[in-house]
């Protein structure tokens, strides 16, 4: 039975807190100047902003934005709203009393609106306080059952602190859980940074990527158009020399289909290049621990005879090959060494008589010499080595009946 994993707040990521709310009052604009401070909203991603509406008013001064266009809201730590004028007055001199419900607040607590509801906020910053110590993931336990457990745990406790039940019990729990784990919970952040941190890089190298790309292909358009000018030029000149045009009309064909060709198989190397590049950067990489020297695929290799095919090699550097022997075609003094030699290629065999004797209608002795050669040669790369000494007496004879 497939197992059921529960969406909880394991992840530590509510599933509203990067979506700016719609507000009926008017559409949402971002935070003006004076939001740059403590108090403003600090997103790596830029996709959250500031909530503000054209019916907002402050509740203390009663202020709108008719009568103040720049008129903004802040949240006290109790969630009640307040105009910067009126934070300025009430809480100049120090904490004081909150002028809803009487909590003893301080002028830097009081934070940017992301919601239009307060509630959500409140939620919203409960469960990312909760989520910085419940930060385990399912692989910190054995089964998928103790994981739920987790989470379900994880999920009273969020539930008790926003509808504020049992505090101090819940508020103990947490204390005692953080005594406990603080090294796992240090360790669980540590990896949830890493991750943020290769995300942002893999953002990064996806717009660069991006951008890389949108300059290639303006280039490779201004490219075009410039041969094709050339081309349409050189195709008038010929029409004038009196050439034929349906001549000159299929040359130019296919050298349009040529370059089309080109411009595809470019367009794949740059996506395999780009994928390539995304992963190192994910993998943390970033290209800098690979030192191996890799020539670039390019279109031309394909014409000269280059790429990964003109890298193979056979390896005869590395290996002392002796020359073959004079009397199988070798090359004269060669310093008295024999070479290696095939008993199927033995000069005593190669005679006028051998070869007369061989001499039939449709048969070619040489040629199966030869295969017998290569058959050897090739079925004898596969083989092991003998690891004790041979048997001549066992081994098959090679030589012929005559």
């Amino acid at each position: 039975m497939a197992s059921m994993r529960r969406t909880g707040t394991g992840n530590g990521r509510p599933s509203g807190s990067s979506v700016v709310s719609s507000r009926p009052g008017g559409p949402s604009r971002p935070a003006p100047s004076s939001a740059a401070g403590p108090r403003a909203i600090f997103d790596k991603s830029r996709r959250i902003e500031e909530f503000s509406s054209s019916d907002d008013k402050c509740p203390q001064c009663k202020t709108d934005r008719y009568l103040n266009p720049r008129l903004r809201l802040l949240v006290s730590p109790c969630y009640h709203k307040m105009c910067e004028s009126c934070i300025d007055r009430i809480f100049s001199l120090g904490p004081a009393p909150c002028p809803e419900c009487g909590k003893k607040v301080s002028k830097n607590q009081f934070t940017a609106q992301t919601f239009q509801d307060l509630g959500v906020e409140m939620e919203v910053a409960v469960r990312r306080t909760v989520a910085k110590l419940f930060n385990r993931r399912e692989d910190d336990f054995l089964d998928l059952k103790a994981y739920n457990d987790y989470l379900e745990e994880v999920e009273e406790i969020t539930f008790n602190l926003i509808h504020e039940i049992d505090l101090p019990r819940t508020n103990a729990k947490l204390e005692q859980y953080q005594a406990a784990h603080r090294s796992a919970i240090a360790s669980s952040a540590n990896l949830s940074q890493q991750e943020s941190d290769r995300q942002a890089r893999m953002d990064e190298q996806e717009k660069l990527a991006k951008k890389a790309r949108a300059d290639r292909l303006r280039q490779e358009e201004e490219k075009e158009r410039e041969e094709r000018e050339r081309e349409r030029i050189e195709m008038m000149r010929q029409l004038e020399g009196g050439g034929d045009p349906e001549e000159i009309l299929e040359k130019q064909r296919q050298k349009r289909q040529e370059r089309e060709e080109r411009q595809r198989l470019q367009e794949l190397e740059s996506r395999r290049r780009e994928k390539e590049a995304a992963q190192a950067a994910a993998n943390g990489a970033g290209g800098a621990g690979d030192t191996v020297d890799r020539r670039p695929w390019s279109v031309d290799m394909l014409l000269d005879f280059e790429g990964p095919l003109a890298y193979l090699d056979d390896a005869s550097a590395l290996f002392d090959v002796r020359k073959a022997p004079t009397a199988l075609g070798g090359l004269e003094g060669v310093r008295g060494v024999s070479g290696y030699e095939d008993p199927w290629l033995k000069p005593a065999w190669i005679t006028k008589d051998m070869i007369a004797r061989y001499r039939a209608g449709g048969f070619d002795w040489e040629r199966q010499v030869w295969t017998r050669g290569l058959s050897a040669a090739c079925q004898g790369i596969g083989a092991s080595p003998l690891t004790d000494a041979p048997d001549l007496e066992a081994l098959p004879s090679m030589e012929v009946d005559s």
